[in-house]
Parts: structure tokens; sequence; C-alpha cells
């Protein structure tokens, strides 16, 4: 006797001979969603060859699974985003829903096929990704939180309504820096200014991240927490001075209360294509001159996030002396990005949320902070050669705790005078080193 499964039928090739005894298993329904865990997966791709990192290796796949196997999700690749529905059968093997006909490979554009399949044991959904031989797979993790299984309040600091009593979601601010590059990677070659974002963390386990690289890309990302309050991130980034999405921000974001951090991070790859230099000093220009040849095969990007208390004072995020009229409580300081030496501004005090220069008629720096969500900016005198006649501007974001303890990290870009080959550098404010 043999047996074909068929989707939702098994066809059975009965022997000539009379059979006494037919027995059918049946096993429970691997689809039902554990009690208080939600009905969506959502997974990062990855190269199953780490050499082989490029754009159309990286991606991020999400999908909402009912308890009958049903899948309706999409996969975002190659800077594309493509739609698809599928269903689970009881071999754990998903199908294709296609008009006419029903199909274990979903053929998509440019030469990539979609395999899904459902990992009984771990209640998780395996997506592989071919294209020119080339593997890629993501585990798909079920939603850890929902409606009637909330997040653990140690990661909640914000109310959404004034008379509300719980706080129902957080906030974290988190700084992007640049590390030590495996291969290694001369610093010229990539920005050495930290990159940043602001992430909010609702209840039921939707996270939503933006933020600003230090090439001065933005990008944002939706996605969720699944078991262990890890969250997969990633996000399509416009290529420099285009509209065309070629470059990716991906990898795993890991939330818990700890010592040096709140939210933190194990290998978030970050993709800039090679692009065409244009001249000008135009924002799309000048996009363009940063890092021309870009990092297709990627680089690595730290990452280091607190959650952030909007009603606390500036001064206290930063836990700043008290005000100095002479020489200041904090100090901005400004490394790499071509500058001769490190710069450091140390004549201001910021008492609250307010910053006052010593003395106020200084015009050889700008610095604002906003408490609300704890992004700074301003501009600075550079030491650089052949100076444009406009001061080179900078931002970041304040974070309370990780790298070197509570403080703002961010990022400038060197402007001198004709230069088509600008860099990134890194600047933060803080207390005033002795």
């Amino acid at each position: 006797m043999g047996a074909v499964n068929c989707g939702k039928q098994v066809i059975l090739t009965m022997p000539n001979a009379d059979i006494n005894n037919l027995v059918a298993h049946f096993v429970v329904n691997p689809f039902v969603a554990p009690i208080g865990q939600g009905t969506v997966f959502a997974g990062v791709l990855t190269p199953a060859d780490v050499a082989n990192t490029q754009i159309a290796s990286v991606g991020y796949v999400t999908g909402t699974l009912t308890s009958a196997g049903s899948f309706s999700g999409q996969i975002v690749n190659s800077g594309k985003t493509d739609r698809f529905s599928a269903t689970f059968y009881g071999n754990c093997q998903a199908l294709f829903n296609l008009t006419p006909a029903t199909t274990s490979t979903l053929n998509l554009s440019d030469g990539r096929t979609l395999e899904l399949g459902f990992d009984a044991a771990n209640g998780t959904i395996i997506a592989t990704l071919t294209q020119a031989g080339k593997i890629s797979r993501a585990t798909l993790q079920r939603a850890a939180y929902s409606a009637t299984n909330k997040v653990s309040s140690s990661l909640l600091n914000r109310k959404t309504r004034a008379d509300l009593t719980a706080n129902n979601q957080g906030y974290f601010t988190a700084a992007l820096p640049a590390i030590d590059q495996t291969p290694s990677m001369a610093s010229r070659m990539y920005p050495q200014g930290s990159g940043y974002a602001m992430i909010t963390l609702l209840e039921t386990g939707t996270v939503s991240v933006t933020g600003v690289l230090a090439d001065g890309t933005s990008f944002t990302s939706s996605t969720l927490l699944v078991v262990s309050d890890a969250a997969p991130m990633f996000a399509q980034l416009k290529t420099p001075g285009a509209t065309s999405l070629l470059g990716s921000l991906g990898g795993r974001l890991d939330f818990a209360v700890a010592t040096h951090s709140d939210v933190s991070s194990r290998g978030l790859v970050w993709i800039r294509p090679e692009v065409t230099q244009t001249t000008g000093t135009t924002a799309t220009a000048v996009a363009t001159q940063l890092y021309t040849s870009g990092w297709p095969t990627g680089i690595s990007v730290g990452f280091a996030g607190a959650l952030y208390d909007s009603a606390s004072m500036v001064a206290t995020q930063l836990t700043l002396s008290a005000p100095d009229a002479t020489k200041g409580n904090a100090e901005l300081q400004f490394y790499d990005g071509k500058l001769v030496t490190p710069v450091c501004v140390r004549n201001f005090n910021v008492a609250a949320n307010t910053v006052t220069k010593i003395p106020a008629t200084d015009k050889t720096y700008t610095l604002s902070v906003s408490p609300t969500n704890g992004q700074f900016s301003g501009t600075f005198t550079p030491n650089w050669t052949q100076p444009s006649t406009k001061k080179p501007a900078f931002k970041g974001i304040v974070v309370t705790k990780g790298l070197t303890g509570p403080a703002g990290y961010g990022f400038f870009h060197s402007n001198r005078s004709a230069d088509l080959d600008p860099e990134s550098g890194e600047v933060t404010i803080g207390l005033q080193t002795p």
C-alpha cells in the first residue's frame, strides 16, 4: 500500500488483498498559536555563506498564520516587496496559492525563488530564498506578545494619555557607532561617526524604529518582539543621490534592562551600493560624494540603546554637575572626519534643558538639545585646511546607558571647500573630561 500527499488530501493505493486493520494516526495541530502569543511571524534573511553578503542575499520575511495553516505574507529583498499567500499542510510543507495551480516553489523576479517550511518542533517558519544558486534563509518566529499577554513593564516607560496610570509603551534612544571591520577596512573608507535611532515599543509587542545613519541616510523599520524579547529588524535604504532601494540595514535587536543597555544588537549589517559621483553642493550631489565606492558586501555597525524619559531634564539624563559660570559643566568632542586633531568645545553650561554659552556672544559654535526626544544638533568650527565659509553641521542623540556611559552620540560631515571626498566624523556631548 502506498500514499501520496496532495495538500489537504492523501491518496491511498490499496493492495489487492483484503486488509483487516487500517489505522489512522492524528497529530496535534502545530499551527495553533500558544496562549497569549500572536499570529504574526517575522525573520531576517541572511546568506547561508556570509561571503555572499550583498543586497540580493539579505531581506525580511513576515506574514500571518491561521490555525488552519493559511499564511499571508511578504518578502522584502533586492529593493522589492513581493506579497504572496500559501497554505501549510500536515507534513509542514507550504504550497503557494497561484492561479490556476499550487506550487511549493514561488518564482519571483530576477530569477529569485522562495520556499517555505514549518518547523513543528520549534514553532517557526523557515524561508529559503535562492538566486543564481546562492541560498539565503530566514527563521520566522512568532510574535511573543498580544493584547492579552503584554510586554514586561520593565521595558515600558511612557503613557499614551495623561490620565492613564499604567505605562503602556517604551521609548528608547540608541547610538549606532563605527566599529572595526572583519576583514580589516581603512577607517577613511566608512563613516567614523555614530548614526542614531529612536525606538517605540508598544505593550502588545509592536516595535517601530526611525533613525539616521552616519552618512546622513534616514531609515525606518516596523517589526515585533519574538521569543526572548528579540526583534528582527530590516530597513531598505535609498541609494545615495537616487530613489532606488539598493541599500539596507538589518539584524536583530535584543531588549533587556541591564547595567549598560536596555536594547542591544549583535551583527547589524549595513549595505550601501557603489554610486556615480556628481559635483555640486546640493544635498543630492553631496550624498554621492560621501563614500562613493560604498560597501556593497556590507559593514558591521555597533548598537547601544536605553530607555529615555522625556519628562527628565537633559542635564539629568547626561548626569552633569551644577553649572559653572567660568568653565561650564559639559563638553562637545569632535573626532576624525578629516579633522587635523580632535576639537573640544567646553565653554557652555547645560542647566535643565537650556544651553548657555560662555560668553553668550561666542559664534564659533551652536548647540541645541531637545528634551522631548533626546536629539541634539548644531555647528562647529573645524581645523581642517580649506574650510568652507559655512560651518559643518552635526547631530546626534542622548543615550543614558552604553558605550562610555550617559552621553550624546552623533556625526558630522567634513565640508572642506571644493572637496569631492568628504568623510563622516564622530561628535559626543557629555561630562567634561579632566
